[in-house]
């Protein structure tokens, strides 16, 4: 019994060392990486200002002030400005502008998206949307994205809203983003447990059910990842390795973020007239994984329109030079050359319209 008691101890011990050991190697590696990843990953240390300045919403999780002016910032723990800008919202909470003039406007563009087409980190002058409308003076830009935001909070959007009382236009054309991340967002993940509170559809024989939040309609499952989350945050082994769960997408997912797709297009559709256009992010979007060949396939049965965008970084640069420094989301440059870009895959979409 010593002799057991004996080998267990030591086995203890040497675990407990392999542990230690492990946990000051990576925390090494990690403070020698440059602060350049696509998040913090050392974010108790980084400094916050109103960067995600929402209000709650029942339906969507979230979204933004009206009539508002949101000063956001972020500082690295070297106390380094990453920036320091300003949102401008409208009166129905959709970032606006500095060329903004909704009314005399021919034709309307809607846009939506997440922070990539929210532009988070830049200021109105440098957004996605700013850019669009140098580029599209005849048309009427009306920015639903959110930071944060999937297709399940389109949809919901889509459910709710009456578009004739907030777009001047008969006729135009709608565009969303959509990132790889997206999955994440609709099925709930380790990195994405802040969207809890966002809403939980499910496929009940062909029919999508909104069941709640995904907190409420799959409270286990999101109480686990939440406690994945915080093992991932306290082991720097763990957040070395940086492991995602789940990691793979299989076909019920696929289905279902297929069917929020296709049921927001027809729904866009009939209380608008404008075809929806999906457009692949070509910073965050693999179009070479085997979800992405899966999901397109999808999509062309469904009749459901979108387009691949190339974009290669200029010699000598590499893909985070288009990358605001030490955050990770597209900076003023890329958006220049991205709106550029979904100009002129503009003829490729249907301005057919109805919203009268």
């Amino acid at each position: 019994m010593s002799s057991r008691r004996t080998n267990i101890t030591l086995l203890l011990l040497v675990s407990l060392t392999i542990v230690l050991l492990s946990e000051i190697t990576s925390i090494l590696i990690l403070k020698s990486q440059p602060l350049n990843s696509h998040r913090p990953i050392l974010g108790d240390r980084w400094k916050f200002s109103n960067v995600y300045n929402v209000l709650p919403d029942n339906s969507l999780g979230w979204r933004l002030p009206s009539d508002s002016q949101i000063r956001a910032s972020i500082y690295t723990p070297n106390n380094s400005l990453v920036y320091d800008v300003v949102y401008t919202t409208d009166s129905r909470g959709r970032r606006i502008t500095t060329k903004q003039s909704l009314a005399d406007k021919p034709e309307f563009l809607l846009l939506f998206g997440d922070s990539t087409v929210f532009s988070t980190g830049l200021s109105d002058s440098d957004s996605l949307q700013d850019n669009l409308q140098t580029l599209l003076p005849k048309k009427a830009l009306y920015n639903y994205a959110v930071f944060g935001y999937g297709p399940h909070q389109m949809l919901e959007l889509l459910r709710k809203k009456d578009f004739s009382s907030e777009v001047f236009q008969s006729k135009g054309s709608a565009i969303f983003v959509i990132l790889d991340t997206h999955l994440g967002r609709i099925r709930g993940s380790v990195d994405n447990t802040w969207s809890k509170g966002t809403p939980c559809f499910k496929l009940v024989g062909k029919k999508l059910e909104n069941q709640g939040s995904l907190e409420t309609c799959m409270p286990l499952k999101m109480k686990l990842y939440s406690l994945m989350k915080n093992i991932k945050k306290a082991s720097n082994t763990i957040k070395l390795l940086n492991p995602e769960y789940p990691n793979q997408a299989s076909k019920e997912d696929e289905a279902l973020l297929t069917a929020i797709l296709e049921e927001s297009a027809k729904l866009l559709e009939t209380k608008t007239g404008a075809k929806l256009s999906l457009i692949f992010h070509p910073l965050y979007s693999n179009p070479q994984s085997s979800f992405n060949k899966s999901l397109r396939r999808a999509l062309e049965r469904k009749n459901i329109s979108f387009i691949d965008i190339n974009f290669s970084p200029e010699p000598g640069k590499t893909l985070s030079s288009y990358m605001i420094p030490f955050e990770g989301h597209p900076n003023g440059a890329f958006n220049k050359i991205f709106a550029s870009k979904i100009a002129n895959s503009l003829p490729q979409l249907s301005s057919n319209a109805n919203l009268n």
